[in-house]
């Protein structure tokens, strides 16, 4: 009988024990992308590749590529940069315009987004929100930069200034 109860009180305790537990939903951590977009309205006189490219708080950097003919007429880039938190706008922001050799580039806008907010730019206010490195100057006519080789390099950029990262934010 001792042994019975013995039995009796052991699978009362494992019945007790083997209660399923209410498991507490884990959520996966998730490293969040979002897009910047930019959308650029150009033409040029030589073939190049540009780059878009982003430097965000990890001072990490994104870079997309994309590959320019010369044109008379405007074309319509497009690029994107990620960014890896969902509060997160870049440090930089610019536009590479090209690495092979000497151009004259026109702009007809520049359109940035993200997270439903964009803002266009247009060449009457590039000055205002956009910087150019040694390698551009702008041009005499609205919207051209032209770009120059010094000592054997060619890097010329378009770096989106604060004011203008604060104005996608808005």
């Amino acid at each position: 009988m001792k042994n019975v109860s013995i039995l009796l009180l052991i699978f009362v305790l494992v019945g007790c024990n083997n209660k399923k537990k209410e498991d507490s939903p884990t959520e996966p951590v998730v490293e969040i992308n979002h897009d910047f977009t930019v959308v650029a309205k150009l033409k040029t006189d030589q073939d190049d590749r540009f780059q878009f490219v982003m430097k965000d708080i990890d001072d990490e950097t994104t870079i997309d590529k994309t590959s320019l003919k010369a044109s008379e007429d405007f074309q319509e880039v497009k690029g994107k940069v990620k960014a890896k938190y969902d509060f997160e706008f870049p440090t930089t922001l610019y536009l590479g315009l090209g690495y092979v050799k000497p151009k004259t580039v026109i702009f007809q806008s520049l359109e940035i987004s993200y997270k439903g907010k964009s803002h266009i730019f247009t060449p009457n206010n590039f000055e205002e929100y956009f910087t150019i490195n040694k390698f551009v100057e702008f041009g005499e006519n609205e919207g051209e930069l032209i770009t120059k080789a010094i000592d054997g390099q060619h890097v010329p950029i378009l770096g989106l200034n604060r004011k203008g990262i604060d104005l996608i934010k808005q």
